[in-house]
């Protein structure tokens, strides 16, 4: 992100694939002396627990990790079982919390 501030086009929003690379992202901007969401919008990725508590919320995408373990662990079972024997593709729906860094 600091490279990123460096640049004379800095981006109006970032995407990060995390929320802990977002909370860097955030830092970075505030050291810049930069507005969050004013200057640039910070998105993460993860939903993690405290990602509503920071001083600024952060908007992030939800991934659906029990829906993922319920899957994986039908997947599993049915590769044990012999049910499955071809790859298999399961598409699950991740969700925006929007919040105040966005």
């Amino acid at each position: 992100m600091k490279q990123i501030l460096m640049e004379q086009e800095r981006p109006t929003a970032v995407f990060c694939f995390s929320d802990y690379v977002a909370m860097g992202a955030i830092k970075a901007i505030q050291e810049k002396q930069l507005e969050i969401p004013e200057d640039i919008a910070v998105v993460g990725y993860d939903d993690i627990e405290f990602a509503t508590y920071l001083k600024i919320p952060l908007t992030t995408i939800k991934n659906p990790k029990y829906s993922m373990g319920v899957e994986a662990t039908k997947l599993l079972l049915g590769i044990i079982e012999g049910k499955i024997t071809q790859p298999q593709q399961v598409i699950l729906k991740p969700e925006l919390t929007i919040r105040e860094s966005c």
